[in-house]
């Protein structure tokens, strides 16, 4: 084989592993970048999530709070009708007992 050849093999040699090399260090570029997209994208949606579980839970807080008060002021209504039935209860049953005292 002469000089040329052995030479020029070396060269290409040197020039595929240079090759090889560049691959490498792309690849592991790629990877590395699409390691850190995964994690940005993963780190919004975890936030995202927590906002919306966050705004679902103020929602659930405002409808509890508007049927306590809704509750509330059906209890108070009737609350008030009882105690109008038994003050007016109150007034026959005392008329029933002064006219019974008033008979013996």
């Amino acid at each position: 084989m002469s000089l040329a050849a052995i030479k020029q093999i070396n060269e290409t040699e040197q020039l595929m592993q240079s090759q090889k090399t560049e691959a490498l260090q792309q690849a592991q570029k790629m990877q590395a970048d699409a390691q850190r997209d995964g994690n940005s994208l993963m780190e919004a949606t975890e936030k995202q999530a927590r906002e919306q579980a966050q705004a679902m839970l103020q929602e659930a807080d405002k409808k509890s709070e508007a049927t306590t008060k809704r509750i509330l002021n059906e209890a108070k209504s009737a609350c008030e009708k009882l105690d109008k039935n038994a003050s007016r209860n109150l007034d026959a049953a005392a008329a029933l007992i002064v006219e019974r005292v008033v008979k013996i």
